[in-house]
């Protein structure tokens, strides 16, 4: 399921060969007890593995600095020591059905709001764009609990690794 959607409709779009903005025509396709349990699953499989840590992934820095988050440097490093686990708890929502489409519909809200922040502020800082496609996010779905929060981050940094959102670095 790895880069794709499930396709429910004329609404939905394959995101794996390029980065389609326009993912879901309106929030409305994603009901927010999906969002909210496909992120608490990832918060708790996080804090149940918390010791199984990695060393930073190897082009991390070199994304940083091409997309100018310095500004928020430490925080993607931070979460990126996690990206085996987000992985591995990915893994296990995708064994099930419908918690495949959880996942998949909670990472394409993420991919499309980035997108969506992106195109409309094309003059912000990368900082600035982080920070709205979080906010954003979170105002939406009416997140005020700083754990939902800040699994939402390690989420993005985890999509950020995959160069899901921003740019990756021309080698």
């Amino acid at each position: 399921m790895s880069g794709k959607i499930i396709n429910k409709g004329n609404n939905n779009k394959n995101i794996e060969a390029g980065r389609d903005v326009n993912i879901f025509n309106s929030y409305s396709d994603i009901h927010i007890n999906h969002f909210v349990e496909v992120i608490s699953k990832i918060g708790h499989s996080v804090s149940m593995n918390s010791k199984e840590l990695i060393t930073e992934p190897p082009d991390i820095k070199s994304k940083i600095n091409f997309n100018n988050l310095f500004d928020i440097e430490p925080v993607i490093k931070s979460h990126a020591l996690y990206v085996n686990v987000i992985e591995q708890a990915k893994n296990c929502l995708e064994k099930n059905t419908d918690t495949a489409l959880y996942w998949c519909n909670t990472t394409n809200i993420i991919i499309s709001k980035y997108y969506e922040i992106k195109n409309q502020y094309k003059n912000s800082s990368s900082v600035d764009i982080w920070y709205k496609t979080k906010n954003s996010i979170l105002e939406y779905n009416k997140i005020n609990d700083s754990m939902l929060s800040n699994v939402l981050e390690l989420l993005m940094v985890h999509l950020f690794i995959k160069c899901k959102i921003f740019e990756e670095p021309v080698q």
